[in-house]
């Protein structure tokens, strides 16, 4: 099993145990994490150019988690016809958010797609989505 040299201590970590530790990460965390990942791959695997880079970078930027979680409580609220008027306003400037992250994120997801040539299933399941949509709610 591969061994992971940490640091300037020499402390080496099995490739298992790295990944157990990095699956109890936070999501945030984790996304940050995979996002470093992957630019660490595309820069040793030296074939990726820096409009791929800069793709990734986009693909990978979250929505802040704190706009997420006030967007979700404003969404609680509405459900259940409690926006006061300032929230009503709020709300739709959040909308108005995810919706410009959601189509910056699918543009970069797009335009990577074609640089390699591969349909955006394809380039989900590669760059780790799986078989999840990251879109915001």
């Amino acid at each position: 099993m591969t061994t992971i040299k940490l640091g300037k201590k020499n402390v080496k970590v099995d490739f298992s145990e790295l990944v157990n530790g990095v699956s109890q990460m936070e999501i945030s965390d984790l996304e940050a994490f995979l996002r470093e990942m992957s630019l660490i791959l595309a820069r040793k695997k030296n074939t990726v150019s820096n409009k791929e880079l800069e793709l990734l970078d986009i693909i990978y930027q979250p929505f802040p988690e704190i706009e997420q979680r006030h967007y979700d409580e404003l969404q609680v609220k509405l459900k259940k016809e409690q926006l006061t008027s300032k929230e009503h306003q709020n709300l739709l400037a959040l909308v108005e958010k995810t919706e410009t992250h959601n189509i910056k994120w699918l543009t970069a997801m797009a335009e990577l797609a074609e640089i390699r040539t591969v349909s955006l299933s394809k380039l989900m399941l590669q760059l780790g989505f799986k078989n999840r949509h990251k879109l915001i709610h």
